[in-house]
């Protein structure tokens, strides 16, 4: 529930799901917790949710808190933890990620369900923004711009609902690796999913 949840940015690598659970659990009782990016990227983000909506109201009090030699980003979550992602200790290739054949076109049902963003870091991978934007919902098709050595990187990630990316759509501004992310609802559909290289 989007109500009862808060969102945490700039989170170490270092740093657990029970990490987050114990430290969120002074301000109440923590129903659910997800970390999503790589772990060997240098910033991560998450949710925690809580039972009630007063409990997330007081954990919002912790931001700015130094943890692992970072300060917390604690805010109210725009987006609820979906149901169908997945915890960062998966592998990458079976994260949870609906890997489709995506033909060319311009459906505007799949435009409505992509986003795209600006701003990528030159080490981001397709596989690496499958996992970072699962958190908002189940990802099934991902691109990226550019040939990795040169900026600005493009990326278009199309997700299963339009909730998902509607919930993705709150995580503009986020760094992730070294830059910020950038992002915004797409024109276009993917044409060429990355992720079934």
């Amino acid at each position: 529930m989007v109500d009862r949840t808060v969102y945490v940015g700039n989170i170490t690598a270092s740093i657990t799901e029970e990490t987050l659970s114990a430290l969120f659990a002074h301000c109440g009782t923590v129903t659910q917790v997800r970390i999503s990016g790589d772990p060997t990227f240098n910033a991560r983000f998450g949710f925690v949710e809580f039972l009630d909506i007063s409990m997330a109201h007081t954990a919002c009090m912790l931001n700015g808190l130094m943890l692992a030699e970072r300060s917390l980003r604690v805010s109210m979550a725009k987006t609820g933890i979906s149901k169908s992602t997945t915890s960062v200790a998966s592998p990458i290739p079976g994260m949870g990620v609906t890997q489709i054949s995506t033909k060319p076109n311009n459906e505007p049902e799949r435009v409505a369900r992509t986003i795209h963003m600006s701003g990528v870091d030159m080490q981001v991978t397709e596989q690496h923004l499958a996992q970072y934007f699962s958190v908002c919902g189940n990802v099934s098709a991902v691109r990226v711009s550019g040939d990795g050595l040169s900026q600005p990187r493009y990326a278009w990630v199309e997700f299963s609902t339009l909730e998902a990316a509607h919930g993705a759509l709150s995580l503009d501004g986020q760094t992730l690796g070294t830059q910020q992310l950038r992002i915004s609802a797409s024109k276009s559909a993917i044409q060429n999913n990355g992720l079934l290289k």
